[in-house]
């Protein structure tokens, strides 16, 4: 039976891989925002209240919390407004590379700042992608990152 016949749209069959950065359409969308752990640790943050809000004793299921752990150990714990700080920089960054091959994709971005790579060898054996960007761009990025989490500590 094809494809069409059960159902599933062709474009979506598309097999996502971020060796390669290549992801779903929807993921491309110019609305669509990668999500840095520390956002998604207020989303869950936030979820797990409401819940235990509604029934106190409801159980959260363990990929919840093995998801809210993980995201709690290694988000950095931001506010609101350090978050959007650093996506600020990275757009700055961004829109001062004029080679689109060069530019970091939104993906690299948060990978970036949720690893925390403190060398570019480091950033490029972590996200096998940034091989394609000078060093000297992405010295600058990760000096950029680490300057703001110096600061905002």
């Amino acid at each position: 039976m094809s494809m069409a016949a059960r159902g599933v749209d062709a474009k979506k069959s598309v097999v996502e891989d971020a060796n390669s950065l290549e992801f779903f359409e929807d993921f491309e969308q110019v609305s669509t925002v990668p999500l840095l752990l520390s956002e998604v640790e207020k989303i869950l943050e936030a979820r797990k209240d409401l819940q235990l809000r509604e029934d106190p004793d409801a159980a959260m299921s363990a990929e919840f919390t093995k998801t809210l752990d993980y995201a709690q150990r290694f988000g950095h714990s931001r506010s609101y407004e350090a978050d959007e700080a650093l996506r600020s920089i990275m757009e700055e960054l961004r829109t001062q590379t004029p080679d689109m091959e060069k530019r970091l994709h939104k993906f690299e971005e948060v990978q970036l700042i949720n690893l925390a790579p403190e060398t570019v060898e480091e950033a490029k054996a972590l996200i096998p992608t940034l091989v394609r960007v000078d060093d000297d761009i992405l010295e600058n990025v990760l000096q950029q990152i680490m300057a703001f989490r110096s600061f905002a500590t």
